[in-house]
């Protein structure tokens, strides 16, 4: 099952990468963005232990509010934060299982890549970020490198609609309690 799980992500990330140059209106240099994004993630397994096998799940969700800059055409850069909620249960063999639901803050940085053209008001995009996620005593916090794929539309004049799909990697913190996710994410574009 997490196989299969592995290879949709890996196959949504790989067409959305593959879906660049599509058409969008050049960004001016300087230009800043404000996205509001909603993310949604996921993650589980099966794990050998001693009792035989163990699932384990992680649910997490946040509202982040991102401040990109354009240092050119096709290259942004910028810093979020926001709230989210996560929750990771553990259960073995025998159905027992313990799990633990913490409110969290989310802290990110974070550049991409814009595939660009000179027409049009929509562009695909792959990108990197960097999160530091701190929940309470019962999860603790961790840090995940995030590589993600995403396509922007037009919606009005200025304001666009975001959509991604991601993996969360962690590198360091309670990767115990916060295994790769894969994740959802979809935002409103207000340029400033």
């Amino acid at each position: 099952m997490r196989r299969a799980w592995c290879v949709v992500a890996s196959s949504l990330l790989g067409l959305a990468i593959l879906a660049g140059g599509a058409p969008r209106a050049w960004a001016d240099d300087g230009e800043l963005d404000l996205v509001v994004l909603g993310t949604g993630g996921f993650s589980g397994s099966d794990n050998p232990g001693n009792n035989g096998y163990y699932t384990t799940g992680l649910n997490s969700y946040a509202l982040t509010a991102n401040l990109g800059y354009w240092m050119d055409d096709a290259w942004e850069a910028g810093v979020g934060a926001g709230p989210g909620r996560a929750q990771y249960q553990s259960c073995n063999t025998q159905n027992l299982c313990s799990s633990a639901t913490q409110g969290t803050m989310q802290f990110t940085v974070f550049g991409r890549y814009n595939f660009t053209s000179d027409y049009g008001a929509q562009y695909s995009f792959t990108g990197l970020q960097v999160n530091y996620m701190r929940a309470g005593n019962a999860l603790g916090s961790v840090t995940v490198l995030h590589p993600v794929a995403g396509y922007r539309f037009s919606l009005l004049d200025d304001w666009s609609l975001e959509l991604s799909v991601g993996a969360g990697i962690p590198v360091a913190g309670n990767s115990a309690r916060f295994p790769t996710t894969y994740d959802v994410q979809m935002g409103v574009v207000i340029p400033l």
